[in-house]
């Protein structure tokens, strides 16, 4: 069977859960992960999370070989992965040398964090990423608290990104025969895992903390008359009109305060009175009654079921996310499959890690000579063309991403436009807009056109849609051979739900995400939209691997295909996996703060700190220095910090080499000098004065970095030129426009950002 990276080597120096996600990602599609580690550093990986998260790789220790054999080893690599300098097993002087000896060598650089200083710049910390970033003050919480993640998402989300980039830039490694170094840090992990909420606009105003279950009615968890809970996933329009039937609640739209504006339900002063008619009206039945009668009415609703049960749900066997290998050491594995499906490259099995005392030599072709040292390049994926007629988030997400990277990406949108374009406009950002009726035969006949001359062609259609509109596989690769789709899917392609509509929060709350996050309490909606979010990365990295295969002849066009439930899956790999006498996953709690008492959120006299003190050694107890000569509990650490400002308790917990970062707002972590400095954040103008901040860099590429900054793209905005660039006539262009077949407008207006979780 071929895969994708067949006879790549791929050395891991990491002893991270983002650089392991990485590495696992790459070996899944054939590449020959080597694990080079030491007897010391094995305690970093003691935890459930990497019995999953190393499989497929090989491990070898390196502690009594010499500075020759392991410059070799070195020396052979495609990619080597590297997170904290000084504490891997092979120093980074001897990488930086080897790879100033073989310029073919792509670097994957991780760093936990690059921005946070000291010990905390160490430290691979979902808690202090999330607190830095503004993420844990934007989690829903009911008294206004810098929330922790019961999940290190932010990591997961670090890692698959970091995948994605190694494969752009071994694409490009094609072309020039160079490798580079690429560094992607755990904030702009984490700000991938944020993209679909993250938006910091100083103008818009404050509301109270909106409770565990979110600002919107219309998009959260009910309780039902037998205690059971339900999810609904009404996000749309046509979808809130359907649930407001459904619940017979359509006298809503009546009221005086909200006269027929949907958007208004969830206004500050009108969310709480409606969130109150809707849990009565669930209160009325069982949650079983709920939900058939809500799928009858093709309104997306979930039950929240709890994490523990979700690799064996019929859907998640049916779409082989159920994996199960024997390991060496703790016997029978149970864990997430690989979220990613190609048809002409398939991934390899799941497998567990093994041990060797030495390495062959490479299996593939060595590398080519470096035929140049520079290239003028906007991102490693220059020259490819992308398709793409994702609507909502996952899909233009993916489309983004590809674009982050330096692809040429045509969002195709209905004449009306894709219905989240407002809402979500930074999705679409470094796309251009191509308004056009694929219903009318000349709009489909010049869209088959544009997929003679593409690589990709994406979606995030429901089953059906694309066979209907004659753009299916099949049909695309009558047109052009070596295109490859890549699709995503609300709950995947087969199974019992495959044809059931599938929304972030619906796989949020079947997957046991909200009942962990919870814990004892009322379960939790996570404002991070991260089943959208890791299946728009799946799909970025379905299409890198794609373009590599064909690229590389190991095939022509291909279908990959990645849907929310596979992301579900994905995105809790390490509370997941299960084997005998595994420790339990962690589970939260309302407000909850973090799990220990070294390990949390603490209230400072002007604000908050977020510390990660578990890892320091027992022989030094930690303490906040306060007079003390023993180590405080966690009310005696509270009741010292409270007394300190946010500056004093950090260098307080500094001179202790406790790592601690402060927790920041949204606003506030986009106006840190030091991450404008790296453009961890971008300005968007709005057309009605002032600006506001979206996420920016993503990646750094030292020998092909991309300079201009993304802006999203107005409906149509770009309908001529792309047409024109396609060799339809102006004329015919003209026509088309004056038939409403093609839209063109201008530049896209931005206002704000509209909330909708």
């Amino acid at each position: 069977m071929t895969t994708p990276l067949q006879g790549l080597r791929v050395i891991d120096l990491t002893t991270t859960i983002a650089g392991a996600t990485c590495t696992m990602l790459l070996a899944d599609f054939g590449a020959e992960v080597v694990r080079l580690t030491t007897a010391a550093l094995e305690s970093a990986r003691d935890r459930p999370a990497f019995v999953g998260l190393d499989r497929g790789s090989t491990r070898l220790f390196v502690d009594d070989m010499d500075s020759t054999r392991l410059d070799e080893i070195l020396a052979g690599a495609d990619v080597i992965v590297t997170a904290l300098p000084g504490e891997e097993a092979v120093e980074l002087s001897a990488v930086e040398r080897v790879r100033a000896a073989n310029p073919t060598i792509v670097m994957m650089h991780m760093p936990p964090s690059l921005l946070a200083s000291g010990e905390a710049g160490r430290i691979e910390s979902a808690g202090m990423l999330t607190a830095s970033l503004g993420l844990g003050f934007r989690q829903y919480s009911t008294g206004g608290v810098p929330v922790d993640p019961v999940y290190p998402h932010v990591l997961y989300a670090h890692g698959a990104w970091s995948a994605v980039c190694t494969v752009a830039t071994l694409i490009e490694r094609l072309e020039s025969g160079c490798g580079q170094t690429v560094t992607v840090g755990g904030e702009q992990g984490a700000l991938i895992s944020a993209f679909a909420t993250f938006g910091s606009d100083p103008a818009q105003p404050s509301l109270p903390p909106p409770g565990p279950g979110g600002p919107n009615p219309f998009y959260t968890r009910y309780r039902c008359a037998d205690d059971r809970w339900v999810f609904l996933g009404s996000l749309t329009p046509k979808f809130q009109r359907v649930a407001l039937a459904t619940l017979g609640l359509t006298d809503l739209l009546e009221d005086p305060r909200i006269a027929g504006d949907l958007d208004a339900t969830g206004s500050g002063e009108n969310r709480d009175w409606v969130r109150a008619r809707f849990e009565e009206a669930f209160l009325t039945r069982s949650s079983t009654q709920w939900i058939e009668a809500l799928r009858a009415a093709d309104c997306p609703v979930g039950e929240l079921l709890r994490r523990e049960d979700w690799l064996d749900h019929p859907q998640i066997r049916a779409i082989g996310m159920r994996a199960e290998f024997e390991h060496p050491d703790v016997g029978a594995v149970v864990m997430p499959g690989v979220p990613l499906s190609l048809s002409a490259t398939p991934a390899l099995a799941p497998a567990a890690e093994r041990t060797v005392t030495d390495l062959e030599a490479p299996r593939g072709p060595a590398p080519h000579a470096a035929r140049e040292t520079a290239r003028s390049s906007e991102g490693p994926l220059a020259g490819v063309r992308a398709l793409n007629l994702g609507v909502v988030l996952a899909g233009p997400l993916a489309g983004n991403l590809l674009a982050e990277l330096g692809a040429d990406v045509i969002k195709i949108e209905p004449p009306t436009g894709d219905p989240f374009r407002d809402k979500g406009f930074h999705y679409n950002r470094g796309m251009r807009s191509l308004a056009i009726d694929l219903r009318d035969p000349r709009g489909l006949a010049q869209f088959e056109d544009l997929v003679r001359g593409a690589d990709l062609v994406l979606d995030n259609f429901r089953s059906g849609v694309l066979e209907r509109l004659c753009i299916d596989h099949a049909s695309l690769t009558q047109v052009n051979p070596r295109i490859s789709s890549i699709s995503i899917t609300g709950f995947g392609t087969t199974g019992p739900f495959s044809e059931t509509p599938g929304f972030d929060p619906v796989l949020g709350a079947m997957s046991g995400m909200m009942y962990a996050q919870g814990g004892d309490d009322d379960p939790v909606m996570l404002t991070l939209a991260i089943n959208d979010v890791t299946a728009g990365v799946m799909a970025a990295f379905g299409a890198c691997l794609a373009v590599y295969a064909q690229r590389t002849g190991r095939a022509g066009g291909q279908r990959a295909t990645t849907s929310l439930a596979a992301a579900s899956a994905f995105a809790q790999t390490g509370e997941l996996t299960r084997y005998e006498n595994r420790p339990p996953a962690d589970v939260g709690g309302a407000d909850y703060l973090g799990p220990t008492p070294y390990d949390r959120a603490y209230r400072t006299s002007d604000g908050w700190v977020r510390i990660d003190g578990d890892h320091v050694a027992s022989s030094t107890p930690p303490t906040t220095g306060i007079d003390r000569g023993a180590a405080p509990g966690a009310d005696s650490i509270e009741t010292d910090l409270a007394r300190l400002t946010t500056a004093e308790a950090l260098t307080r917990l500094a001179q202790w080499g406790i790592p601690a970062v402060r927790a920041r707002t949204m606003i506030e972590a986009t106006a840190a000098p030091e991450a404008l400095a790296i453009e961890l954040f971008h300005p968007l103008a709005k057309s009605n004065g002032g600006e506001m901040m979206v996420p920016g860099r993503l990646a750094r590429f030292d020998r092909t970095p991309r300079t201009v900054r993304l802006v999203p793209p107005g409906l149509g905005e770009h309908s001529r030129t792309i047409l024109t660039e396609a060799g339809v006539p102006a004329s015919t262009v003209g026509d088309l426009v004056g038939d409403g077949v093609v839209v063109e407008s201008g530049p896209m207006h931005i206002t704000g950002m509209p909330g909708y979780r």
